[in-house]
C-alpha cells in the first residue's frame, strides 16, 4: 500500500502524456490531454481502490474480526 500514492501518479501522469501526445500529432487540444486525464484519475483511483479493500479484507481475516469489528473484545470470566 506504501507505493500506491506513486502508482496513482504514474497512471495519471502516463495517459495525461498520451493524451498530450494525441493533441501535438492530431491537433486536438485541449481534448486529448483532458480525456487522458480523465481516464487516468479513473483507472489509477479504481487501482487505488481495489488495493485498498484488499488490504482491508486482509487485515479483517489476520485479526480473526469480522467486517467493522463485529468480533467480541468482553473478557471471557
Amino acid at each position: 500500500m506504501a507505493s500506491s500514492g506513486f502508482d496513482l501518479a504514474i497512471v495519471i501522469g502516463g495517459f495525461t502524456a498520451v493524451g498530450w501526445w494525441l493533441d501535438r500529432k492530431y491537433g486536438w487540444t485541449p481534448w486529448g490531454t483532458l480525456t487522458g486525464a480523465v481516464l487516468g484519475i479513473v483507472g489509477g483511483m479504481t487501482n487505488f481502490l481495489r488495493e485498498a479493500r484488499a488490504l482491508m479484507r486482509s487485515t479483517e481475516s489476520d485479526s480473526g474480526r469480522g467486517p467493522r469489528g463485529s468480533g467480541d473484545d468482553r473478557d471471557a470470566t
